[in-house]
This record gives C-alpha cells, structure tokens and sequence, in this order.
C-alpha cells in the first residue's frame, strides 16, 4: 500500500482501513480545490491526460470513485496488495483464486482447451491473440442477455437455444408478429424494444389515422390504436368535421387537436374553437383565415368523399 500523491509524506499504514481513511482525506481536499470547469489532478488520472473538463462539483464528485480504492482482498498470501474502486472489480478478482476454470478454449488441439481460464476477459484475450479467426464463433455461442450470470460460450448453438427456453424464455413475453422473424419464438422484454425491432427490421407502414407517425404491425397497432385513438373516459380522441375532414378518418387525443388546429391556420385555441371543430360550425371561425388541412382534405378524396 502506497499513496500516490506526490506530494503526500504519508509512506507507511497500520491497514487497509487505515490507507482508506487517508484516500479519504486526498479525495476531500481535491473536491476543496476542485473550480468547475475544472479537470482531475489525481495523480495519473486518465482523464487529466485526455483533458476532459467536469462541468459541475457533483460530476466530479462522482468521478472520484474511481480513484477510491477501498475494496480489498482478504485471501492469505494474496500478492495484490492494491484495492479496487469497484465491488465488482474485487469479485472479479476473487476468481483468479478460485481452482474451477470453466473458460476455455473451444480449438481442442490448444492446451487451454484443458486446462481454461478463471475468467472470461482471459479467455477472450486468449482467442483474439492465438485463434482469432474463433472469436466470431465464440460471440455467437454466448448468452447475450443482459444480467445473464452463464459468462462462458456454449458447445453448441442448440445448447444456446436450450439455455434460452429454460432461462430467459419466460421473460421475453413481447414477440414479433412476422412468423418468420427470429424474434417471433425469442421475444423482447418490453414492448418498447419490439417496437424498435419492427421499425429498424421490417419497415412497417404507418398508423391508419391522419397525423400519427406511429409505425408498427400486429397486435402492437392493435394495441396502440385503443390506446392513442380510442381511448375511452377523458381521452376520448376527437374528430375534426371542418371542411375538408369530414370522413378522413382523424382522429386526435386533446394535445393532437390542438395542433390539428394550426393546420387550419389557427395556432391558438380555446376550449370554444375544439368543440366547434368536433362540430363543423364554421361560426367561430375566421373564414378569411381558415385553411383546409391539405393531409385530412387528400385523405377524404382518397375515400371517395367530395371535400372543400
């Protein structure tokens, strides 16, 4: 145990709390002298080298966790005598004393196919130095969910997808309309990951209601049409019958309205303006300053209606 500081006459420590309570007493003084923006002068901090500028006291505040080492390892005759800033970094520590090295190399003429490694990180670094041409094949057979505790690759891609159905299958209850998609079997988490699924993967068409952007097929439209369009209570969305609407098919929550109004050259509303819209009385409305919307109006000739 050393303190860093140069400047510190500090050389010697009773323990490991003793040198944490000293970490302590650096880190407060840095955050005394610390002026936003500012940089870290923590001896051999990264960040210094790279110049990044902490904007506020709290950013920086945080960012010196990195530098509290404050972890340790307490297995005897351990020759780490350095803390860790993280809890995980110590558990991942901790491996490199266990005896099960269940990593190992899937190349079954390389002497680590037996023998293996503690940890992942080891045998990655293994594969892109000796076998990179594997590394590929090793991703590929590896769980990739997130909070998975199973780190090593399977055998087998029929071994993955067995760990999957017993594992995580049960999790996954968002599944993707298109039959012949993967996902259609080994769904999403939440919804909102499906719906970015069938964005990027299959180019759904838009929502059927004139000025909705949303995009998506199945059960997830389904879904978003009660939701957004016909909603019941104080939701109900309203439909607009000025001229040139009529028949389109709109249909608007109450903040959609509103803007629906603008498209009829009415930018500002009143409670007054939404119900006479919903009514088509042209009454309360500038008819020198009234617009047609020309999205509702092409809609209504696309359904065969004789529209303003």
């Amino acid at each position: 145990m050393h303190c860093e500081w140069p400047t510190c006459k500090k050389e010697s420590f009773l323990n490991e709390e003793h040198f944490t309570q000293h970490l302590y007493h650096h880190r407060d003084e840095a955050l005394c002298n610390f002026v936003a923006p500012g940089t870290c002068q923590w001896p051999g901090c990264r960040s210094k080298r790279s110049s990044f500028t902490f904007k506020t006291t709290a950013e920086f505040d945080r960012h010196l966790k990195r530098h509290m080492k404050v972890y340790w390892c307490d297995i005897p005759g351990c020759k780490h005598r350095e803390g860790f800033a993280r809890h995980y970094d110590l558990n991942r520590h901790l491996k490199c004393h266990s005896k099960e090295r269940e990593f190992n190399c899937p190349d079954p003429s390389c002497t680590s196919a037996y023998i293996g490694f503690l940890r992942k990180d080891k045998l990655d670094a293994h594969i892109k130095t000796r076998h990179p041409h594997l590394m590929n094949i090793v991703q590929s057979h590896r769980c990739d969910v997130h909070g998975c505790t199973v780190k090593r690759p399977f055998d087998s891609i029929e071994d993955l997808k067995k760990h999957f159905a017993t594992s995580h299958e049960i999790n996954r209850p968002h599944r993707c309309p298109v039959e012949n998609c993967a996902r259609h079997s080994n769904g999403f988490t939440t919804s909102g990951k499906l719906i970015e699924h069938i964005k990027v993967e299959h180019g759904p068409p838009k929502c059927k209601f004139d000025h909705c952007q949303f995009r998506s097929l199945g059960d997830v439209m389904d879904e978003h049409h009660q939701r957004a369009h016909w909603a019941g209570g104080n939701m109900t969305p309203r439909e607009c019958n000025l001229p040139g609407c009529q028949g389109s098919r709109s249909s608007f929550t109450f903040e959609q309205f509103r803007t629906h109004l603008a498209d009829h050259g009415f930018p500002t509303y009143s409670f007054e303006l939404i119900r006479a819209a919903q009514a088509g009385n042209m009454k309360y409305f500038n008819e020198s300053k009234f617009v047609p919307c020309k999205n509702c109006s092409e809609r209504g000739s696309e359904c065969g209606l004789n529209v303003v």
